[in-house]
Order: C-alpha cells, then sequence, then structure tokens
C-alpha cells in the first residue's frame, strides 16, 4: 500500500557535478550552452586556475587537480556521468568543481558522483530524470574520504515511478569530517534510505546543515505498517551502534516526509546532535534507537494533518532532549510527541535497550495527543520489553493541551519510580499513572513562527530558497 501527501512545495532544478570517469555502458550525452575552455590536456593543473568544462572527456583531460583549482561545468543537459573524484585540496585551498549557473547544470539518467580525496568541494548541479536501476547511490562519500563538501544542489526524483520492489540509497556518508548542506532532496519513491552516515571505527564528525528534505511517498506492508528502510536519515546501524560518531544534524526542513515505522532520523551510534531542525507534517520521528549520549535540542515539530505524526522518542543512555517545541502532534504510541520505551534484559545490539539518564528539559508541548507517553512496551522477535525508564529528570517543561480527550502525560509502571519531576507546568487534557497538580489557566506560549521560518528560509538550495515556505 503506498501512501501520497499532498504536495506544499514547488522547488526548482540543480545539484552535481564532479571529477572522474563516464558510464561506458551509457555514453555522456551533453547539450552544453556557451563555449568550452578546456585546461593542458592530462599533468596538473596548476594551483589558481579556473576552467571551464563541458563534457567529461574535457574533464579527465585536465589530469590531476592541484590544490586551489576551480573547475567551472559549462550549463547544460548530460546524460549518464559517473563523476569519480580522487582530489586532494587543502584546508586554505580547496579543489572547487562548480556549476556555470546554479541550477542550470544537469545530471540525468544514471548519472553519479563518488568523492574519495580530501577538500573537494562541489556545488550548484542538478540530477533530475533519473535512472536509479542501477541501485548506485547519487552521491557517494566514500571511505577513507575527509573534509569534502557537497552543497546547493537539488536531486528531484519528480519523474521517477512509485515502487515498493526497488531500493536505492541516495546520498550516502562514510569517511571523517565531511558535510552535506544547503541542499535539496524530494520525490523519492522506492524502498532505501535517502542519506545514511555510517561509521567505520572512528568518529565520523560529519555535518547535514539546512537541507530539504520532501519525501509524501511510503511504502507499507499492511494498514500503516511501513516496510524497513525507509528513513529519511540513519546514522548507523544497530552492528556499530556502540561506536561514537559525533555527527552534527542542524538546520534542516523536513516537510511531509513518510519514514520507515515511525523513524524520519534513525540514529543508531553514540554522541550525536540534532539541533535546530523543523520537521512538520512529518508521519515518524526523530528516533534515538540505538546508541547513548546524544542531544536533540532546539527542534521544531508541527502537526496536525494526521494520526501518524511523532517528536521524539527514546531509547538507550546519558541523551538529553532540550528546548524543543511540539505543536498540534497527532501521533500516539511511538509517535507521541516524546515517548520514552522500556527496554529489555542482557539487550544484543539490535534490541531495546533501557532508557537510563535521560535529562528532558524546557521543552514545549502544545495541543498534542499524547505530549509525553513514559515506559511504552515494545520488542524484538520474541524479546518484549520489560524494564522500565531510570533515572530520568523532567526539568521546566511546559504542557499545554486544550482537548479534554488529549494525554498531557501518560504513564505506564509508575510504581517503578525512577523518574523525578521538577519545574513543571501542566494544564487541560488528561493524565494516565500520574495525578499533577495543574495550572488555573492555559500559560501564556511563546511565538516561535519568527525563528522556524528563518530556519525554512535559510535551508535547500540558494536559487530555490524562500519558495517551500509559501505554505
Amino acid at each position: 500500500m503506498k501512501s501520497t501527501f499532498m504536495s506544499s512545495i514547488l522547488l526548482a532544478a540543480a545539484l552535481l557535478c564532479s571529477c572522474g570517469g563516464s558510464d561506458p555502458a551509457a555514453p555522456e550525452t551533453p547539450v552544453p550552452a556557451g563555449p568550452d575552455t578546456e585546461g593542458p590536456g592530462g599533468g596538473e593543473v596548476p594551483a589558481e586556475t579556473g576552467v571551464k568544462v563541458s563534457s567529461i572527456e574535457a574533464f579527465k583531460a585536465l589530469g590531476t587537480l592541484a590544490p586551489g583549482t576551480v573547475v567551472i561545468w559549462a550549463d547544460g543537459y548530460y546524460k549518464n556521468v559517473t563523476l569519480d573524484l580522487d582530489c586532494s585540496g587543502t584546508a586554505s585551498e580547496p579543489v572547487v568543481i562548480r556549476a556555470e549557473t546554479p541550477g542550470r547544470v544537469f545530471f540525468q539518467g544514471a548519472s553519479s558522483v563518488v568523492l574519495r580525496g580530501s577538500h573537494t568541494e562541489l556545488s550548484g548541479f542538478v540530477f533530475d530524470e533519473m535512472d536509479r536501476s542501477g541501485n548506485k547511490d547519487i552521491v557517494r562519500f566514500e571511505k577513507g574520504s575527509s573534509f569534502c563538501k557537497v552543497s546547493d544542489c537539488l536531486l528531484d526524483g519528480a519523474s521517477t515511478a512509485e515502487d515498493a520492489s526497488a531500493t536505492s540509497k541516495w546520498v550516502r556518508m562514510y569517511g571523517t569530517d565531511n558535510e552535506f548542506s544547503g541542499c535539496t532532496i524530494r520525490g523519492k519513491k522506492d524502498l532505501g534510505v535517502t542519506l545514511e552516515l555510517f561509521p567505520e571505527g572512528v568518529p565520523l564528525r560529519h555535518k547535514v546543515l539546512r537541507n530539504v528534505f520532501y519525501h509524501p511517498v511510503g511504502h507499507f506492508s499492511s494498514g500503516y505498517s511501513g516496510i524497513n528502510g525507509q528513513e529519511i536519515i540513519r546514522i548507523g546501524t544497530s552492528s556499530v551502534s556502540m561506536q561514537e560518531a559525533f555527527c552534527e544534524v542542524s538546520g534542516n526542513v523536513f516537510l511531509e516526509c513518510v519514514g520507515e515505522n515511525g523513524e524520519i532520523i534513525s540514529n543508531k551510534c553514540c554522541r550525536n546532535s540534532y539541533t535546530s531542525n523543523v520537521f512538520e507534517y512529518c508521519w515518524g520521528a526523530l528516533t534515538l534507537r540505538h546508541g547513548n549520549g546524544c542531544t536533540v535540542s532546539g527542534n521544531y515539530f508541527r502537526g496536525g494533518k494526521s494520526a501518524y505524526e511523532g517528536g521524539v522518542r527514546v531509547i538507550g543512555e546519558d541523551h538529553v532532549v532540550s528546548g524543543n517545541y511540539f505543536r498540534g502532534l497527532s501521533g500516539s504510541g511511538t509517535r507521541s510527541a516524546l515517548s520514552i520505551m522500556q527496554g529489555v534484559e542482557n539487550p544484543e545490539l539490535h534490541e531495546y535497550f533501557r532508557v537510563k539518564n535521560l535529562k528532558v528539559e524546557n521543552n514545549i508541548f502544545l495541543d498534542c495527543t499524547y505530549s509525553i507517553y513514559i515506559n511504552l512496551a515494545g520488542g524484538s522477535g520474541d524479546r518484549v520489553t520489560t524494564l522500565p525508564a531510570t533515572g530520568v529528570t523532567f526539568t521546566g517543561n511546559t504542557v499545554s493541551c486544550a482537548s479534554s480527550s488529549a494525554y498531557t502525560v501518560y504513564m505506564l509502571k509508575p510504581e517503578s519510580g525512577g523518574i523525578t519531576w521538577e519545574g513543571n507546568r501542566i494544564w487541560g487534557g488528561r493524565q494516565y499513572g500520574t495525578s499533577f497538580e495543574t495550572l488555573s489557566a492555559a500559560p501564556t506560549m511563546p511565538v516561535f513562527d519568527s525563528k522556524v521560518n528563518a530556519i525554512k528560509a535559510a535551508a535547500g538550495v540558494s536559487w530555490e530558497r524562500g519558495k517551500e515556505t509559501e505554505n
């Protein structure tokens, strides 16, 4: 079964380019705009040289790109280009490959980019009219890469068909200290994670900044049980979940995204931060599924279009959930505004670890169906969770709900203890498992529209910024 949301945005075109080889089975068909000025054939391009190319052959003829080289790709349409970049710039003199005009260089068909070196930057390109049947990543930061950056690019799946039998991953980030920023990804319609970051035994320190994700198509096995592997962002897997990654996901906008089984973001390793992101009308939650010591701070969650909109789900130890704003979320259970799971005894890496030493501070919950759900039961195969959360502190949170049928706090196993409440304010709604004194009147809530609009205005490709906020 498929579910498609109404589109609230129309973004334009632009994505990526690079440095490396073409697919011999599918030759490139460029339609360049303007003359092509090539550099010297073979050898090494001197630093500070700016050269313009309009074919993969011209690009390959440049040879090894020295630090400080700027390559300008001519406006036009290019089919089935495989750009395999093994460039080594420096922090002060990166290798730069950019579109002649941002949004007017189109890589189509089975085109893809692989970054293997260091301090290499790409910007201003479009991937559209895509053929993902070969199951190649569109953008791949390869193992061993470092300090590479892809920015101001568009990955557009508008022309692709909905297909629950196909799987692809559009962006995969290996290596260390790489950045994916200021891009727009929309219209992925098959299975597979949209953007995956994978630890390799050392801290990743990747940055995913100021991107727009629009993913209104999801695939379901039965009813509204999502098929696994449809997260918008996943950092790690259960097998590497105890590794420290130190990744930063900040300033991104998630619009009408349908995640797998309730996961828009799936955190599966340690020490990552999720800050100042906007989630609007998303089927799922930011889920701390595996790993410890993560921070979820200053994010904005807005709902009101479906019964599957979630906020933050917590499993594991030493997490901090602070300063977030949850408004009008209609989900329940794992898609509650904040859901805290139970754990299992002696868990395997793929199972539910007990929630310990969680700090929930200064969050605002406004008119959510289930604002705070504590000790939610779950299971992995035959192993049902039984261990309630412990060492959890709720401090300075405000929960307000005008509906008498909604829950401000829903707590299973209240007799287990392990939860400390300090300086929280609760008004309206009803409670289960708790009997906190409530305010006599609805509290005055701060207005965050200007902050949300500022995040939206700064996210996505530069030549389309602002259009995604029109609704």
